[in-house]
């Protein structure tokens, strides 16, 4: 499994983790698999993840992120498909127990999740991420204020390291 974060998309772009890398973790450890997948869709941070409740989680595709930098909470959509795979969307507790961002960090690089950033002398493992999710907003739209609030951003100067 260790290199299927390395294919590339059916679009021709990088992908930086494949459904089958999905399923490996999600045979790993389901929280792998969720932490990975809410990274992926709502491009927040992990510790945004870590914080959230079932009941974030609302079951007709969105998902509550609270903002742990002083920016703005926001909502995202999500698969349904995704959601039912959520065994604690809607329960009143934790999303993700007992298990820390290093615990993350470790396992997502452990299968090759990682993103090299010119400019920047580590490479990026959670938080990669976001980037790829900037990435794919910014094929949607230009507009800066779109893109700060999906990032949950305050300004728009914190989203220029994003995507490149």
């Amino acid at each position: 499994m260790s290199r299927e974060c390395e294919k590339k998309s059916s679009m021709g772009g990088d992908v930086l983790c494949s459904e089958s890398a999905f399923e490996a973790l999600k045979r790993k450890d389901i929280d792998l698999y969720i932490v990975a997948r809410m990274l992926s869709e709502t491009g927040c941070r992990i510790s945004e993840v870590l914080q959230m409740w079932g009941t974030d989680i609302n079951m007709s595709g969105k998902v509550l992120i609270r903002s742990k930098k002083k920016g703005n909470n926001r909502v995202c959509n999500i698969s349904n498909q995704f959601i039912k795979e959520i065994p604690r969307a809607g329960q009143s507790c934790e999303l993700i127990q007992d298990k820390d961002r290093f615990y993350f960090y470790r396992e997502f690089k452990k299968v090759g999740i990682s993103l090299s950033i010119e400019g920047y002398e580590r490479n990026r493992v959670t938080h990669a991420f976001r980037h790829e999710y900037t990435k794919q907003i910014r094929t949607l739209t230009t507009e800066k204020d779109v893109i700060k609030n999906a990032l949950g951003h305050k300004s728009e100067k914190s989203q220029e390291n994003y995507g490149r």
